[in-house]
């Protein structure tokens, strides 16, 4: 393998066009996370933030020693100031789950994320260290390009012009979360084997016995000493192969759901809310789009068989000559809000339109399932 072929794969790995959908999944369900985090947070907010917490203003700006992003110490330290800050966190997260101004969002959701957590770093955990740093990898992303009421405000501000798929962009951002999510476990598993209990075998047996961080004990396995130990060496061979193993293409998605049934286990015996959910989110970017199409064309027969065939859709083009075709952006905002493709959609002022109707008329579409933008024309054999 000669140098430039090795440039040329790396210059693929973090340049080469790729679909958005993958982190515009992530998108959403990530935002959807950071909404529970707050859900969770609410109700305890002013204790842990407000002007007589614990850890007051003098102590979040001088302990520790290092310099912390908090722009909530410019701001006068009353009750209002946090709610007020912490309305403007979840709207951010809010507006980045639907996609609106996702860039935009996704980097006020980082600030407010870094400056809530380093206003009271004491009672965060790794999870905490993965939301802040997602929101910022989004804010440089192309997540907004799909699944988004940004891609709809694009199709509206082009005239229903812009294409159905979202076009491909360089993935570098997508490529660098991958990168950490894998840092992170390489992390995790070399300090792992600089202990004795991980490597003797004895660590899930005293992790099992933090009655503070308990939620389910399951006797039969958390009291055999034997079955602790399996487990043990269990999770290491994990976290070795979510940075090793999972860059390859034929054992990727075993070794995502080996990561999985990791986190979902501890999820179910350890309380430690969001943070097993935020490291099960972050496999997302590691699917491949050509899979998400093919998982969503499964989701698609299945909606089929359950609901119908999709309803057929006509919309006439207006008259030339540089006015706006609004039936032409009603039906493409159509086609994009209809993920699932539930309708088929034909414009019927195209020389094809008549063979259009008559394929989908014989293959999907009943005569009486049929929706009209500005066109009183009907396909043939549905009069």
């Amino acid at each position: 393998m000669s140098l430039l072929t090795l440039w040329r794969g790396w210059l693929k790995f973090w340049f080469e066009p790729a679909s958005p959908m993958p982190m515009a999944l992530y998108r959403i369900v990530y935002g959807l996370i950071v909404l529970w985090f707050g859900f969770l947070l609410c109700p305890d907010l002013l204790f842990w933030f407000g002007p007589a917490s614990p850890v007051s203003n003098p102590v979040s700006r001088e302990w520790p020693s290092e310099i912390l992003l908090d722009p909530l110490i410019l701001f006068p330290q009353t009750d209002t100031t946090i709610m007020a800050a912490f309305a403007i966190l979840m709207i951010s997260a809010f507006s980045l789950t639907i996609g609106l101004f996702s860039r935009a969002s996704a980097f006020l959701l980082f600030l407010g994320l870094v400056s809530f957590h380093h206003h009271n770093w004491l009672i965060l955990n790794s999870g905490d260290t993965i939301m802040r740093i997602s929101a910022l990898y989004l804010a440089v992303s192309n997540c907004g390009d799909a699944l988004s009421v940004d891609r709809l405000i694009k199709t509206y501000v082009k005239g229903g012009k812009e294409p159905r798929t979202p076009q491909p962009k360089a993935p570098w951002a997508q490529r660098l979360m991958q990168i950490q999510l894998t840092l992170l476990y390489c992390q995790a598993f070399f300090s792992k084997l600089a202990g004795e209990m991980w490597v003797n075998g004895t660590a899930l047996y005293y992790t099992t016995r933090l009655e503070d961080f308990r939620r389910f004990y399951f006797a039969p396995i958390a009291d055999n000493v034997e079955i602790l130990k399996y487990l043990t060496w269990a999770t290491l061979a994990v976290e070795l192969s979510l940075f090793t193993l999972i860059w390859l293409k034929d054992l990727r998605y075993i070794v995502i759901a080996l990561g999985l049934l990791l986190h979902i286990s501890i999820d179910l015996t350890m309380n430690l809310p969001i943070f097993q959910w935020l490291m099960m989110a972050a496999f997302i970017p590691f699917v491949y789009p050509e899979d998400l199409e093919k998982w969503a064309n499964q989701v698609r027969r299945f909606f089929d068989r359950i609901l119908g065939p999709p309803r057929l859709l006509i919309y006439e083009s207006e008259a030339e000559g540089g006015a706006e075709n609004k039936n032409a952006v009603k039906a493409e905002l159509h086609a994009h809000i209809d993920i699932f493709k539930r309708t088929a959609i034909v414009n019927a002022s195209l020389p094809a339109a008549r063979e259009s109707w008559r394929e989908l008329l014989a293959g999907h579409t009943k005569p009486t399932e049929i929706s009209t933008y500005g066109s009183s024309l009907l396909p043939p054999g549905a009069g």
